[in-house]
C-alpha cells in the first residue's frame, strides 16, 4: 500500500531511531527496552496498516495517500520523541523535557485532526470482516465518516491536553480515551449492522 518514497522515508526514520537507541546503550553501558520503544511503535503501526491494506480490494489510490501520510507523520513524531530522549540523556537541551513532550503531543493531535478529516472523505475500504461486523457500502461509508470525526474530536482533545492537562494525567487520559473510542466504534458498527442499508 505504501509507495516507494513513503517506504524509504519511514525506513530512514526507523534506522535513525535504532541508531540513536544503540548509541545510547553504548553511552550509558546499560540495556533498556524503552530505548527501542519508539522504533518498535512505528514498525507495528506501519506493518499493521500494510497487512490490512494487502487484504483490501478495489481502487486503493486514495487510501494509499492516506496511509502514506499516516506512516510518514507517525514516524516523524516518534523520531521526535526519540531525539528528545537522546538529548535528555546527553543533557544537550536547554528546554525542560516536559515542554518538548507537550509540543510533540500537540503535533500528534494535529496529525489526528488531518487524518480524521481526511478519513471521513475516503471511499469504503473493501476488506473481509466477521459477519457480525459486516456492513453494506452505505454502512461502511457512514462508519468511515463516524470514525473520521471521532478522530478529529480525539485530535482536538489531544491538542488541548498537551497544553492544559498536568503531565501526570496525560497518559491515563489518553489510555481512557482510546479504550472509550474503541468501545464507541464497536457499538456504532453494531448499530449500523442492524440497520437495513443498500449494498
Amino acid at each position: 500500500m505504501l509507495d516507494r518514497k513513503a517506504k524509504l522515508i519511514v525506513s530512514a526514520f526507523v534506522l535513525a531511531m535504532l541508531a540513536g537507541a544503540v548509541g545510547l546503550v553504548g553511552y550509558t553501558a546499560r540495556w533498556s527496552a524503552i530505548l527501542f520503544f519508539f522504533p518498535a511503535c512505528v514498525m507495528i503501526v506501519v506493518g499493521g496498516w500494510q497487512w490490512r491494506a494487502a487484504r483490501a480490494e478495489g481502487d486503493l489510490s486514495a487510501w494509499a495517500k492516506w496511509g502514506g501520510f499516516l506512516a510518514i507523520s507517525y514516524a516523524a513524531i516518534c523520531a521526535g520523541f526519540q531525539l528528545m530522549l537522546v538529548m535528555t540523556v546527553l543533557k544537550v537541551t536547554a528546554l525542560p523535557a516536559s515542554s518538548l513532550i507537550r509540543v510533540l503531543i500537540a503535533f500528534f493531535g494535529a496529525q489526528l485532526l488531518v487524518l480524521g478529516n481526511w478519513k471521513a472523505k475516503l471511499p469504503p475500504l473493501k476488506a473481509w470482516r466477521p459477519a457480525s461486523l459486516s456492513l453494506g457500502a452505505a454502512g461502511e461509508a457512514a462508519m468511515l465518516r463516524f470514525e473520521g470525526w471521532l478522530l478529529v474530536a480525539y485530535g482536538l482533545i489531544v491538542i488541548g491536553s498537551a497544553f492544559l492537562v498536568p503531565m501526570s494525567l496525560i497518559a491515563p487520559l489518553f489510555v481512557s480515551m482510546s479504550l472509550a473510542s474503541l468501545i464507541v466504534v464497536l457499538i456504532r458498527r453494531r448499530q449500523l449492522s442492524k440497520t437495513p442499508t443498500p449494498s
